[in-house]
């Protein structure tokens, strides 16, 4: 991989590395500019959500992903990210986008923190506990029900 990206005459911006303690991971994921979800297009990630992308979005990283549901369904509210077809074209379009507009990459990174903190454990908690002071209080179930797009 460290000869591809010489050859590609990005090799003093690629790093590959060994696996990381989680701690040592917490520090890569601090420097990140930009992070990448290049999922293939199949029925099984058709239905799924990356963690990783989960993540780069709790380190307020902007990121470019697959055009699936579940990574457009994160990325496109804000928007907090980019969302490349399959095509390395696309791919390079996304990703120079970002890298080289610094009010992108500002503003996707703002975002991705605002949607993290709306997917976290204790928004969650907070939106369940009020469905259910709202059915409680008599109303319909189906007119209490949270969006699924805040």
């Amino acid at each position: 991989m460290r000869e591809r990206a010489a050859s590609l005459g990005v090799g003093d911006r690629v790093e590959v590395s060994a696996w990381q303690s989680p701690r040592e991971l917490e520090a890569v994921k601090a420097r990140l500019d930009l992070g990448l979800a290049p999922l293939a297009i199949t029925p099984r990630n058709h239905i799924g959500t990356p963690l990783k992308v989960l993540e780069y979005l709790a380190y307020g990283i902007p990121t470019v992903g697959s055009d699936l549901p579940g990574i457009r369904d994160l990325l496109d509210r804000g928007p907090c990210g980019l969302v490349a077809e399959a095509t390395p074209a696309a791919w390079a379009a996304a990703i120079t986008r970002v890298l080289t507009e610094p009010a992108l990459a500002a503003s996707l990174s703002a975002a991705a923190l605002v949607r993290a903190g709306e997917l976290s454990w204790g928004r969650r908690a907070e939106r369940i506990m009020e469905f259910l002071g709202e059915s409680s209080s008599g109303r319909r179930l189906g007119e209490s029900l949270p969006s699924p797009h805040p």
